[in-house]
């Protein structure tokens, strides 16, 4: 089985295609979860790069375009990598896009995904936490990189703890 994805611009002119294939080992809820996803990702991508046009469209143009970054985020349907625009302004330098979405530097994962494995792991072992959201996204978020974020995530809150013990409030 093969689905062809088609997306159009805001005038409806058509910007790609992509065509999707169901593995044949596949069951059909993983196929159509992966296939989902993959839109999911496209979609996502698509949307991301409008905003970053329309930020650069409204900016302060005292901001100029530096250059363009790749940053990927890891997401509840999968790896999203987008290019978006660093600007500088005499000797700062920002990512208006990261800006409005809130972003943080260095941050891997989606807010919403972070808070879906920070509950989750409350209730249970990081490896069951790995398990579960492996299973849930039909392997669409691997094993090794749900671990990856726990760990990254555990790290990140237990830093304000170190901090407290280490200046002794």
């Amino acid at each position: 089985m093969v689905v062809t994805i088609i997306i159009k611009d805001d005038d409806g002119k058509q910007v790609k295609s992509i065509d999707y294939y169901a593995k044949p080992d596949e069951k059909w809820e993983e196929t159509s979860y992966r296939i989902g996803c993959k839109v999911a990702q496209e979609i996502t991508q698509n949307m991301l790069k409008d905003i970053d046009e329309k930020l650069y469209q409204s900016r302060d143009k005292k901001w100029k375009v530096h250059t363009f970054s790749n940053r990927t985020y890891v997401t509840r349907f999968g790896d999203v990598t987008i290019s978006r625009r660093l600007y500088k302004n005499k000797k700062q330098y920002r990512f208006l896009l990261d800006e409005y979405l809130n972003w943080l530097p260095y941050q891997r994962a989606t807010p919403s995904l972070k808070e879906a494995l920070v509950e989750l792991s409350t209730e249970c072992s990081f490896r069951k936490v790995t398990d579960t959201m492996s299973k849930l996204t039909s392997g669409v978020l691997t094993k090794s990189t749900i671990h990856d974020l726990l760990i990254e995530l555990s790290k990140a809150r237990k830093k304000p703890t170190l901090l407290v013990f280490q200046k002794g409030n």
